[in-house]
């Protein structure tokens, strides 16, 4: 979840095997290990051959299916949100390529598999298992390097939040929001930006209320309000926290 990983699994499909989906609200991966699939789009068939990697964005429409002279299909695949962290994914577009570590995408996942079913699974093996998986499926799918995915996410959600600051918001919905327990979003959020959900969005607040403050006539009561604020003493009191001095003092400065 952490990663943004919906499902995955180490499949080998037989028989009457066959997925067709309609503007797919997942990103698709499937490493073929061994056999031979067939892929469905709008431009055609493609055979999916042993060692490869398929890619299917969200957002497109496609069906795959066991090949037609085949007994068996030796797969890894993995569902991914269409998150910030892999919206880059999209452009990109439906590929299908060679991949010389699918034995080594097989092994990881059956670890981290395995390790979920321990009497004690051990926290650190999973999470450095799902580690290294997200680290060859962003090597494999070419992840520019200059990317901070994570950072970007954080950065684009706030952004997004600076439309809603007049909401009640808690550490709990903003994580909700986000798509994240509490916990994780905390750590996240510590990680790439160095400050708390909580924090951060305080400082969004102030620096909406410094604006209007100095461009709008408004009361306190009205900029308050606008900020997220139902009193004007807690209001006045976090402004002067995170600027130094009353809201008053700063609009006549």
């Amino acid at each position: 979840m952490e990663f943004d990983i919906q499902l995955g699994g180490v499949s080998n499909l037989s028989k009457d095997y066959f997925v067709r989906r309609h503007q797919c609200k997942y990103h698709t991966l499937i490493y073929t290990r061994e056999g031979q699939g067939l892929l469905s789009t709008e431009s055609g068939e493609q055979q999916i051959g042993a060692n490869s990697l398929l890619l299917l964005p969200a957002g497109s429409s496609f069906s795959y299916q066991l090949g037609k002279a085949h007994n068996n299909w030796k797969i890894i695949w993995y569902l991914i949100d269409d998150s910030c962290d892999w919206q880059w994914l999209k452009n990109k577009g439906i590929c299908l390529t060679t991949n010389s570590h699918v034995d080594n995408i097989y092994y990881l996942s059956l670890s981290l598999y395995k390790e979920t079913l321990a009497s004690t699974p051990s926290s650190a093996l999973l999470n450095l298992n799902a580690q290294l998986v997200v680290a060859y499926i962003n090597r494999d799918l070419q992840l520019p390097e200059n990317i901070n995915t994570k950072k970007t996410a954080m950065i684009m959600f706030f952004q997004q939040l600076e439309s809603r600051l007049q909401q009640p918001w808690t550490q709990p919905l903003l994580a909700k929001l986000a798509g994240y327990s509490p916990a994780q979003f905390n750590r996240l959020c510590l990680q790439q930006l160095a400050t708390t959900p909580i924090k951060k969005l305080r400082q969004l607040r102030m620096q909406r209320a410094k604006a209007l403050l100095k461009s709008s006539e408004l009361n306190l009561t009205d900029i308050a309000n606008a900020v997220g604020y139902n009193d004007v003493f807690n209001f006045s009191s976090a402004f002067k926290r995170e600027v130094g001095i009353a809201p008053n003092q700063y609009r006549h400065t």
